[in-house]
């Protein structure tokens, strides 16, 4: 747990992480047996956190980054194998993008409090923040406008991009 931060963080975080469970479901035809390891992970990531497992000091001679990457990779697979992207509901993997947004607002927070590299805010090197603005204007265009599909699966496929570039 970090001393002094302003409970409206950690507040927006487990918010986040309801609305993106929430519009991960809405988007993909997933099996009721996907949901349970989807919170679980999410709640035992979240315990690791709280108790420092992540959490880095100089001299470590091992990094934990392999416990946030692997699991999630292997999870990817699992849902690939199970082609839970057949039946797709673009609009809501669309909504899923606008978290970017504020996330990325959330990491400013965190950078100016010296609790993360300023370069992995939208002031570095991330620029998750274009594809999170952009959702919410995709959107918009979509309540009033059509948009071709292969458009749509094209930006979702650029914004997911974004996360393994920048």
């Amino acid at each position: 747990m970090i001393n002094d931060l302003p409970l409206y963080i950690p507040v927006s975080f487990f918010i986040i992480t309801i609305y993106i469970v929430f519009t991960f479901v809405k988007s993909n035809a997933i099996k009721k047996s996907t949901l349970p390891i989807i919170i679980g992970w999410s709640i035992l990531i979240s315990i690791l956190a709280y108790f420092g497992v992540y959490h880095y000091t100089e001299g470590d001679q091992y990094s934990t980054f392999p416990l946030v990457i692997v699991p999630p990779g292997i999870f990817i697979i699992y849902l690939l194998r199970n082609k839970f992207y057949e039946n797709r509901n673009l609009k809501w993997s669309t909504a899923v993008h606008i978290v970017r947004f504020p996330v990325e607002l959330l990491l400013f927070q965190l950078a100016i409090r010296e609790l993360l590299p300023m370069e992995m805010t939208y002031e570095g090197w991330n620029f998750d923040i274009i594809p999170g603005v952009t959702s919410i204007l995709l959107l918009l265009w979509m309540k009033y406008k059509s948009i071709n599909s292969k458009f749509l699966l094209g930006w979702n496929i650029l914004g997911l991009l974004f996360i393994f570039l920048f």
